[in-house]
């Protein structure tokens, strides 16, 4: 018996069903629920028991006398996978993924997908089926046939040891269920604020719900409106397994705007025109920054006697925020966050993960040098490691036999603390080569005790050499180090049997895995601001809730397809019969927790997000201000010295500021709170930054001259770009030539990336030349696309700018569907225009002006003639019309970059079309960006007979007079870098690709000024 309740957004059934499940024996009523905060909250309101999911089928098993099997962690299903293939491939059945079968990557993806599989409830003789009813030819059946083979292979593997993922154990939980001879003790079972379940979930409900009562509390409607699109299928599952559906219109009380967003998101657009403070917005220029101005503004409410229980600050994911809790501490706000660090980090672990890599090359003294210098050695044998890093940095070794040699002569440490480090070298050194994984995790449990760790950080704490965190933060690394190594095993005992690990195999595993582990150095206070990711919001209530990270690629998050069985794949085999979810579900769900936080604020929320080259606002926002016409979003305000909350934001706003400034308060407050050294030395950068400072980068008259004639003949718009975003930069990048060293990386990078798509679409643009795509199907468009596509590629490879590696495998199919969407785009674009009359289309590509073979542009500058180069990647014409195109890979420049000269490009490709092609009788409409990334058109500066473009909001009235003033433009910018003042004045945040950045102070000296240069207002 099954009963479903769908609510509104922004409510839930929970509380009813508290009070509901009150009324049963206890023991008899059971509340599952969705995630752990939800758990807590029940457990501390109420003597109802709850628990999440996963609970259920572990419970089933255990009441029914089949609990104790072996569950498999993450990684150990990746060991067992990894073993399955390199045996199919041994055995000459990989064709397909014979390249990729060692790849970590593949086995990574190839346990997602089996995951998904799984969870799908899909048998092996169901995905069989479904491949021959699929029956596609060549490269893709063979990857259909392999896919099945190896799932088969996992599966059985799986039942041979009778071992269980986690799916497989919920397989069990409804097998068992299913018997008439099951033991469950509820009568009531109730399942709240779920957004969706999986086909396995669907199947236990459907079990349960032949043995006891089970209610259900959606959010949704089970009918294809957009609001609900995350939890229809859940919704539909349910009532298809005999569910009753039950409408409840219960409705939580919230400020009038936000009940205008609960009652009208995602449906009509109705503006809400009234001005509110319910709903705020602000941006900042990085992701510190912004964190800072909501822990200031939660600071300020908090001090002015607002409850901690009324706010929460929500993320879209907790992992993208590292450090968050420390800023928490720094502006003390208490919060629900665990202070952790990262095992691998911890000096314990340092010194096993040194130990080990030693062992892997016992001939490297570099790896020999890093083990002794292991800052914990100071901890277990008292010895001062400074003294190796000074020894080998002060003489040359040849060997490690010299380097010990060295140290036994010469007495760098006496008798008993060399005989304790040569007892550590030797243990390492007498590592074996490869042995079974239990004996590697045995050696290292033996070390730990033989250590005596808890003896000697007691006996140091007792001293007073260390502190009580200290110590316990010691033992907590010493117990999780223990887990890691005992994790190990159970990961190895999943092989073959009597299989060797290499020491090299063992190391990469512990690292792998304290890299995922975490120490919890303090608990968060269950009092303080909860903290919270936004897909776990749904059915929590709070006053104020402020929204970080509401970003384009953050919030709603860009999730990649998988590389296996692309989205166009995934969608023939849903229509096949199995479910597997696309990025664009993961959208979906994004859109629904987006929808959730909104609806969980009652009096107010504030969304934020910082700006930069990367990317702007999440389209949400734009969305939202179709609702809330009123709605504007604000730059962060910046704090006065009164209204500061963070000691370390007060000492630098103190530091930066000029001594005369300064009251004398403020004077003995900042001396007390720094070194009177660093207090001198940031006085003295104060004067270093004042305006035409010897040390601006202000050079003298005979540098300024060299400067003139070494940038007389011939300047690019790159160049004027860089000089226009920061003087200094130009400096160091142009005038010194610095350049950002970095190793060549397997990943595609994305200066390469940018070029693929340039010469792609050069390419693919100049086959049709002057002719209208608007005509071509889809299919037509692919096949010549992909050919252009194949060569390119192929040259940048022959060329060496490309690495055919796995990496590029995965990446080389989402730059394609990238492209093809941009063309078709196009098309559209084409498509419209043909509609108006005007057939404008392209016809110059990657046109080159100002070098030694192409059309030359010189501009007078002081009456001296200066040569500009450039090229321009498209130019549409007609008969009379001219139109200029530049491909951006992401974001484009606005309005107010060309107004403040940042944006130097297009000036400069409208001057040299004006003076180079056009004619007497030719019209120049302009110029604009085509975004890559969007695959749209935006931004530019049009004519106003450039209007009729479809992608044109509003044209220039004067255009003769732009033109003259983007000429000029250029033209000042030249004297500007001939005068040879290289001021450090970025006018926008500073990229980390500058060249300059470890030699250029602007930033710590002028941390309070930031905002300002920053302002694209």
């Amino acid at each position: 018996m099954g009963d479903l309740y769908c609510v509104k957004l922004g409510e839930t059934m929970r509380q009813q069903f508290v009070d509901w499940a009150a009324t049963y024996s206890s023991g008899n009523a059971l509340l599952v629920l969705p995630n752990n905060l939800l758990v807590k909250e029940v457990k501390n309101k109420s003597d109802v028991y709850a628990v999440n999911m996963d609970y259920l089928p572990h419970e089933i098993l255990r009441l029914n006398g089949q609990d104790g099997r072996m569950l498999l962690s993450r990684r150990a299903q990746e060991y067992v996978i990894k073993n399955v293939v390199l045996q199919k491939e041994a055995e000459g059945e990989l064709i397909y993924f014979k390249e990729l079968h060692t790849a970590d990557s593949f086995i990574q993806a190839l346990t997602n997908l089996f995951g998904e599989f799984a969870r799908s409830g899909v048998t092996i003789e169901e995905l069989e089926q479904v491949v021959e009813a699929w029956d596609r030819k060549e490269q893709a059946f063979l990857k259909d046939r392999e896919i099945c083979l190896l799932y088969s292979a996992y599966n059985k593997y799986l039942q041979q040891n009778e071992w269980y993922d986690m799916e497989g154990l919920y397989r069990l939980a409804i097998q068992t269920l299913a018997t008439t001879e099951c033991i469950i003790p509820w009568k009531c079972l109730f399942f709240s604020d779920f957004y969706q379940f999986d086909s396995l979930e669907i199947q236990l409900l459907e079990q349960l719900s032949h043995c006891c009562a089970v209610h259900v509390g959606m959010v949704g409607s089970g009918t294809d409106e957009p609001l609900y699109a995350a939890t229809h299928n859940s919704i539909n599952d349910l009532i298809a397994i005999g569910f009753s559906k039950h409408n409840d219109t219960q409705q939580t009380l919230r400020a009038e705007a936000l009940d205008h967003f609960v009652n009208n998101w995602k449906r009509e657009i109705i503006p809400f025109e009234t001005e509110s403070e319910a709903l705020t917005i602000f941006e900042t220029a990085d992701a510190e920054t912004e964190v800072r101005a909501v822990l200031a503004q939660l600071k300020a409410q908090l001090f002015s006697g607002a409850k901690y229980e009324d706010y929460a600050l929500v993320v879209r994911k907790i992992d993208d925020y590292t450090g968050l809790r420390s800023l928490f501490d720094e502006y003390g706000i208490p919060t629900t966050l665990t202070k952790v660090t990262t095992l691998l980090g911890q000096p314990l672990t340092e010194l096993i993960t040194n130990l080990l890599n030693y062992g892997c090359y016992k001939q490297d003294l570099k790896l020999l040098i890093k083990l002794v210098s292991s800052n914990f050695l100071q901890v277990l044998y008292g010895i001062d490691t400074g003294i190796f890093i000074k020894t080998a940095s002060e003489q040359y070794f040849k060997d490690c036999q010299s380097w010990k040699e060295y140290c036994r002569n010469n007495e760098v440490l006496s008798e008993e603390e060399w005989l304790m480090v040569e007892r550590l070298l030797n243990f390492a050194v007498d590592l074996p080569h490869a042995v079974e994984g239990k004996d590697f995790c045995q050696k290292l449990l033996d070390l730990l005790l033989d250590w005596k760790i808890e003896y000697q950080i007691g006996s140091l704490y007792q001293k007073g050499n260390i502190n009580l965190f200290q110590l316990t933060s010691i033992l907590k690394t010493l117990d999780k180090c223990k887990d890691v190594i005992q994790s190990i095993e159970k990961i190895f005992a999943c092989g073959e049997v009597d299989r060797k690990v290499s020491l090299i195999e063992f190391t990469k595993l512990w690292q792998e895995l304290c890299l995922e582990s975490n120490v919890i150095l303090e608990p968060g206070n269950n009092n303080g601001i909860k903290v919270l990711e936004a897909s776990n919001v749904q059915g929590v209530f709070f006053k104020h809730i402020f929204l970080l990270g509401v970003r384009e690629g953050v919030f709603p998050r860009i999730k990649q397809e998988n590389w296996i069985y692309n989205d166009t794949e995934r969608k023939f085999l849903r229509e096949l019969g199995i479910d597997l979810q696309s990025s664009g579900q993961a959208l979906i769900e994004d859109q629904y927790f987006f929808a959730s936080v909104v609806a969980a604020a009652q009096s107010s929320i504030t969304f934020s997000y910082f700006v930069n080259d990367e990317a702007g606002a999440s389209g949400y926002l734009d969305e939202l201000q179709q609702y809330y016409p009123q709605l504007v979003v604000s730059k962060a305000a910046k704090e006065g010295r009164s209204d500061i909350w963070s000691e370390k934001v007060l000492i630098n706003t103190l530091a930066a500021a000029e001594e005369e400034e300064l009251r004398e308060t403020e004077k003995k407050w900042l001396v007390q709170h720094t070194d009177s050294y660093i207090y001198f030395c940031q006085q003295l950068d104060v004067l270093r930054f004042k305006e035409k400072s010897d040390y601006q980068g202000v050079l003298n008259e005979s540098l300024q001259e060299q400067i003139k004639d070494r940038f007389s003949a011939r300047l690019s718009a790159s160049a004027l770009e860089v000089f226009a975003f920061c003087p200094f930069r130009f400096l160091v990048e142009k005038v010194w030539k610095a350049k950002v060293l970095s190793e060549q990386k397997e990943e595609l990078e994305p200066s390469v990336e940018g070029d693929i798509y340039h010469s792609v679409l050069a390419h693919y643009f100049s086959q049709y030349r002057n002719m209208n795509i608007s005509t071509f199907t889809e299919d037509e468009i692919q096949e010549s696309l992909q050919l252009v596509f194949d060569k390119v590629c192929k040259e940048f490879i022959a060329e060496g700018k490309l690495q055919e590696t796995l990496f590029w495998l995965i990446d080389k199919e989402f730059v394609f569907k990238a492209l093809f969407k941009l063309v078709l785009m196009e098309r559209k674009y084409q498509t419209e225009l043909m509609a108006s009359g005007y057939k404008i289309l392209p016809s110059y590509f990657e046109l080159e002006f100002g070098s030694e073979n192409s059309n030359k542009l010189n501009l007078m500058v002081d009456q001296q003639p200066i040569g500009l180069m450039g090229r321009i990647d498209r130019i549409d014409t007609d008969e009379k019309n001219y139109f200029i195109t530049d491909y951006k890979r992401k974001s484009v420049p606005s309005q107010k970059d060309y107004e403040k000269g940042l944006d130097m490009q297009l000036p400069l490709y409208l001057t040299a079309v004006s003076k180079i092609l056009l004619k007497n009788d030719h019209n120049l409409l302009g110029g604009g960006y085509f975004s890559l990334g969007s695959g749209k058109r935006s931004s530019g500066c049009w004519s106003k007979q450039g209007e009729f473009l479809p992608w044109v909001r509003k044209g220039q009235q004067e255009w003769e007079d732009f033109l003259a003033a983007a000429e000029l433009l250029l033209v000042d910018m030249v004297r500007q870098l001939w005068q040879a003042s290289f001021v450090t004045e970025p006018k926008k945040a500073c990229p980390s690709y500058c060249p300059g950045l470890d030699i250029c102070r602007f930033r710590l000296v002028n941390e309070n000024n930031n905002e300002e240069k920053n302002d694209d207002e």
